[in-house]
């Protein structure tokens, strides 16, 4: 048995309790969360840390699999860019490949994240999630721009997720992009959904996403119609409306990045168990922007957050991407994005049983948040982590 207290515990699920300790077992299982009123309890046993108590970290997206390509691609030059540079260095050795995706799980866990959902197009990162103490639900992403052989990816896709789960692991088919699966694809991965299955698509990356179903111009028209036997068609409405109507109806939806999306697109979601996951830092990378955070919290929909890859960001830190949330939108309060990156992300992973907030019979870790500022009561640039437990 364990008891640990700070100057505030963010349970995230309840109220801040300042000087308030939280009890655990040996298994990391919370037994108690005491609240003195404000009073220092001195007793035998208690450890005490300046800073604040926060459950551990949810990283909603990720890719493991593009760790070896850490720094090798530039900045702020456009999704297209990225995706030119990504496909021309991708391929390297496999051993370096796998040495970088368990490098950057050990991070993870040592920045304090519990549970992640992960993107992957191989079984490169298995090995990886086997022996790690994260959490990973896998998301096997295809994608066949519109002119590949859907029976033979999707074929594929059931053989991966069907390793997966011979090994233990929580994975599920999900497409790669508006702009990057046909009609007949969509079908096809909505077959495998079912109610409470886990479902993630990147929305909205890029102007050039609408551009191309509006209008069938742009970057990315040019390159997929320029493909052989290509068959997209403009829509003349934007990406999600576009193909809003493919999600599955019961799963668990998570749209990742939405860097363009705007109120009207936003009005779709209310009615399905959507959650927007956000990647600030990547999408300051890529398209040197940030989404309209600020008008997703007055629409009042879900927010998650996620890191995306080493090859978009500097480092796999959820901690980072809160201090550019509460940085760049200071009407936004630190305990709000707290919980985007705890307790939200854990209800879009179907995890909030064990992780996302401190409450009795949960194990959700336990993580320090050092130099905290009390007087404004957020984070700033010098805040770190210490993970406790």
């Amino acid at each position: 048995m364990r008891k640990v207290a700070a100057n505030y515990v963010f349970p995230v699920s309840s109220a801040p309790i300042r000087n308030g300790i939280v009890t655990f077992n040996d298994e990391g299982i919370i037994t108690e969360i005491k609240d003195n009123g404000g009073a220092l309890m001195e007793a035998q046993g208690i450890e005490f840390y300046n800073g604040i108590l926060v459950p551990g970290f949810v990283n909603c997206h990720c890719h493991l699999e593009l760790s070896h390509l850490h720094k090798k691609i530039s900045h702020g030059n456009g999704l297209m860019t990225f995706i030119n540079e990504l496909v021309s260095i991708r391929n390297v050795d496999i051993r370096d490949i796998k040495h970088c995706i368990s490098v950057a799980d050990s991070q993870m866990y040592s920045e304090g994240i519990v549970a992640v959902g992960d993107i992957s197009n191989t079984s490169d990162s298995i090995t990886a999630k086997m022996a790690s103490k994260i959490k990973y639900h896998t998301f096997i992403e295809l994608f066949d721009l519109y002119f590949k052989d859907v029976g033979e990816l999707i074929a594929n896709g059931a053989l991966l997720q069907k390793q997966y789960e011979e090994l233990g692991l929580s994975s599920s088919i999900v497409p790669h992009a508006p702009y990057s699966v046909s009609p007949e694809l969509f079908v096809n991965i909505a077959s495998f959904h079912k109610k409470g299955s886990l479902y993630s698509i990147h929305n909205q990356e890029t102007t050039d996403e609408d551009l191309m179903f509006l209008e069938g111009k742009g970057v990315l028209f040019d390159m997929i119609n320029k493909m052989p036997n290509s068959r997209f068609l403009p829509t003349g409405k934007a990406s999600l409306p576009s193909y809003f109507d493919y999600l599955p109806n019961e799963s668990k939806v998570l749209l990742v990045h939405n860097t363009f999306s705007r109120a009207e697109h936003i009005q779709l979601l209310k009615n399905k168990d959507i959650t927007l996951v956000l990647c600030p830092n990547a999408n300051r990378y890529i398209e040197n922007r940030l989404p309209d955070i600020p008008m997703f919290v007055k629409e009042g929909i879900k927010l998650a957050l996620g890191t995306d890859s080493l090859a978009s960001n500097y480092k796999l830190s959820i901690l980072e991407e809160m201090k550019t949330i509460v940085a760049s939108f200071p009407d936004i309060s630190f305990e709000e994005v707290l919980q985007w990156g705890t307790l939200n992300g854990a209800k879009a992973l179907g995890l909030e049983a064990d992780f996302g907030s401190f409450e009795v019979g949960k194990k959700p870790g336990i993580n320090l948040i050092c130099n905290f500022d009390f007087q404004k009561m957020t984070i700033d640039k010098d805040s770190f982590i210490k993970k406790l437990v």
